[in-house]
């Protein structure tokens, strides 16, 4: 619930809730595959929030390709 929340809160160009929502649905103790995309899709917000190492954090922990310290100032 709070996957779908937190994609639809980036599309409407909301990253502050968008993280809020991801954060929590990460916090429900989600099955693996989910965690990983709450995970990324955090990383996405935190990104549009100009939160490039924690976005690359995230990324990292959801075990996506990208590589990292790629989004650090």
């Amino acid at each position: 619930m709070e996957y779908g929340r937190g994609r639809a809160a980036l599309a409407d160009g909301d990253p502050t809730s968008a993280e809020d929502h991801l954060r929590q649905g990460l916090g429900a103790r989600p099955t693996e595959s989910l965690r990983s995309e709450l995970a990324s899709s955090r990383g996405d917000a935190l990104f549009e929030l100009g939160r490039t190492a924690e976005a690359a954090a995230s990324y990292e922990s959801a075990g996506t390709p990208y590589a990292p310290g790629s989004y650090t100032q």
